[in-house]
């Protein structure tokens, strides 16, 4: 039987092979997710061996995607897109949200600038 390859597996690697796969660059990536580049090759090591494929390749002009990581990022990208919206749409703006009492405390000198009505 074939390897379950989505047991055990930390999402955010999934996240940072995404960007690595744009960027083609672990400094540019390191810089979009926020972490040190260090990190990034700690986690692209950790998903090569997870893989068993060295997903990347060091060129003159950064990295490129071997042809099982050019297939995966494009497997992954609407899948990830598509779990991050669910995630995130119970997080919209409503306007009912807003409905109840709430105080604004300004300092004194403010108040005289404000004429603010809330319906």
């Amino acid at each position: 039987m074939a390897k379950d390859l989505s047991a055990n597996l930390d999402l955010n690697l999934l996240r940072t092979f995404i960007i690595i796969a744009q960027e083609q660059n672990l400094r540019r990536a390191a810089e979009r997710l926020f972490v040190t580049q260090p990190a990034v090759s700690h986690a692209l090591q950790r998903l090569r061996n997870h893989f068993d494929d060295q997903l990347f390749i060091k060129t003159k002009q950064g990295l490129t995607a071997t042809p099982y990581a050019d297939e995966l990022y494009h497997h992954l990208t609407p899948a990830m897109d598509s779990l991050s919206k669910a995630l995130n749409s119970t997080l919209e703006f409503t306007q009912q949200n807003l409905m109840g009492k709430y105080a604004l405390h300004l300092p004194r000198n403010f108040s005289p600038l404000l004429a603010v009505s809330f319906i």
